[in-house]
């Protein structure tokens, strides 16, 4: 019993270290992160499977492992909700159009982000905002002008 009480909370404290620290990460870090903690969470899938076999705890492993897309999909639109948010309530406050910074902040691309890298980074996160997939009219307006924006310098 003690084992399992000692697991539940290792794996506690992995998913509140994981969240906190894609919530700060920018789109670069994401992806290669992403990649560690989806291959650590097969490992760990893995050896508890093999330690223990069926029975409660392969039910909970089987749990973690069909809710880590779901996780891991909810990080990535936290992440493009919090850089418009900044950008936009910035915007809001100066009453100023928006800036090559900010653009560049909602897009996740760096300063010498040429044409295509832009134009990818806007279709990965207009596809997984627009308003015909249930995103927002506002949020899908922002990103065209962050492109348009990019694009035109």
């Amino acid at each position: 019993m003690l084992l399992y009480l000692a697991l539940g909370i290792g794996i506690v404290i992995i998913l509140h270290l994981s969240l906190s620290a894609f919530s700060r990460a920018d789109s670069t870090r994401l992806r290669r992160w992403g990649k560690w903690l989806i291959a650590a969470g097969v490992v760990a899938i893995l050896l508890v499977l093999i330690r223990f076999g069926q029975g409660p705890i392969a039910s909970l492993v089987g749990g973690i492992a069909v809710a880590l897309p779901l996780i891991t999909r909810l990080m990535q639109v936290y992440v493009v909700w919090r850089n418009v948010r900044g950008s936009f309530q910035a915007a809001r406050q100066s009453g100023d159009p928006m800036t090559h910074d900010e653009a560049r902040k909602i897009l996740g691309v760096g300063a010498d982000a040429g044409e295509e890298e832009i134009q990818a980074a806007y279709k990965r996160l207009m596809q997984r905002i627009h308003p015909d997939h249930g995103g927002s009219e506002y949020l899908a307006s922002k990103l065209n002008q962050a492109r348009d924006l990019l694009l035109k310098h």
